[in-house]
């Protein structure tokens, strides 16, 4: 493949748009793994998400268009304390405000770190108990 028509291929690649944030890949995310006659093989790695999948990329026969398969993308590395849906949930949340940091900067000057009380929580081993609650025998 001439190198404009790879520069074009990975331009086109760029501006897709990831299928779980759906921002635009950008062009450090594609990497063309190789061509059979027609026919491309690429890695996409979203730059915001950091999320994973590869397109076949063939020229339609009609007008030259290059149609795109993507295959089920692989889910975020980033993702080791939250399930796949609390991570999209989150994904919907607006950011963090400044109003936001404020607000727990103001509420973390007084907290002693009691999180028991915080919650209103009590500590069962206080009662004398000896099996965690929920346990049975």
């Amino acid at each position: 493949m001439r190198d404009v028509e790879r520069d074009n291929l990975i331009e086109l690649v760029a501006q897709r748009r990831c299928v779980i944030c759906h921002r635009p890949y950008g062009r450090d995310g594609v990497r063309i793994l190789g061509r059979r006659d027609d026919t491309w093989m690429i890695a996409v790695t979203c730059r915001y998400c950091r999320a994973q999948a590869l397109m076949v990329a063939s020229p339609e026969s009609q007008a030259g268009d290059i149609h795109f398969t993507h295959e089920q993308p692989r889910q975020p590395p980033i993702m080791y304390d939250v399930t796949y849906e609390e991570w999209l949930a989150f994904q919907q949340m607006p950011p963090i405000s400044e109003d936001d940091v404020l607000d727990m900067h103001e509420f973390l000057k007084d907290f002693d770190g009691d999180f028991q009380a915080l919650f209103g929580q009590k500590d069962s081993r206080d009662e004398g108990d000896t099996e965690p609650q929920g346990s049975s025998v």
